[in-house]
């Protein structure tokens, strides 16, 4: 959506990001604890989403670069604003409320199906469970320097979005293997925090050097993760994420062969 609204190098694109992606892990989160993954709220949902994004593209297109540019920046006077404010930056403010309603509905309904099962042991364990990205979050906006969400805004969203996906997939995991989920991530919150208080003292040039680094090793470490988990789905349940099992016979055999 940033593509067309446009709200440049500031804490607003992070802001939409974080807000994305706050949101799907607790859509997970949801799921580990009821075990029904809600794909829509009332009469909005997935679809619905799609649809909003496939038009929003389409506007962007027919707007052209000069043209979506303009109407971007373009200054609107909003109530909730003391100054007027760049279209772009309204659309993901509004982004951000949508989200939050979402996330409200979604506090609600786990923190009661978890007092249900487990009473307050099962509020703690489900508190505790979104340490991780509240983590992220508070690095995000109260460590990080300012200064980095206009000078390197593609990168810092590189890098959180690609912690924000790794917590993410592990509460996927969890949950369809029935495990518990682990909330001490240190040794990819410890770097990430690192990083984030150097970014009060190092220049913009060593800096992007940083967050450069910071992203493939990041990277790499997930992609590794992923080799794994999907080394042991197949192993132990069978579970081919990119080929095609061989049928079983009714009697239940099969030669384990995939093609």
């Amino acid at each position: 959506a940033c593509m067309v609204l446009l709200p440049g190098g500031s804490v607003w694109t992070v802001a939409g990001l974080a807000g994305l992606q706050t949101g799907f892990f607790l859509a997970q989160w949801q799921e580990f604890h009821t075990g029904v993954l809600s794909t829509s709220f009332g009469p909005v949902g997935v679809t619905e989403t799609q649809f909003g994004l496939i038009f929003l593209a389409l506007f962007g297109a027919t707007m052209g670069e000069e043209g979506l540019g303009a109407w971007a920046a373009a200054r609107l006077s909003v109530p909730w604003w003391r100054e007027p404010l760049p279209r772009g930056i309204v659309g993901v403010q509004l982004w951000l409320c949508f989200v939050l309603s979402l996330s409200v509905i979604s506090f609600a309904k786990t923190f009661h199906n978890a007092f249900k099962q487990k009473g307050f042991a099962g509020l703690v364990v489900a508190l505790g469970q979104l340490l991780p990205v509240a983590a992220v979050n508070c690095l995000l906006f109260f460590v990080w320097n300012p200064a980095v969400y206009e000078l390197n805004p593609r990168k810092l969203c590189f890098l959180t979005g690609v912690l924000f996906f790794f917590y993410t997939a592990q509460m996927i995991l969890c949950s369809m293997a029935k495990m518990d989920f682990s909330a001490q991530q240190l040794p990819t919150l410890a770097p990430y925090a690192a990083v984030a208080v150097a970014s009060r003292s190092l220049s913009p040039a060593r800096l992007n050097v940083v967050l450069t680094l910071a992203s493939a090793l990041l990277g790499v470490w997930v992609f590794l993760w992923l080799y794994r988990v999907l080394e042991e789905l197949k192993a132990r349940l069978g579970i081919f994420a990119f080929r095609l099992g061989a049928p079983r016979r009714p009697d239940g055999a099969g030669d384990g062969k995939t093609k």
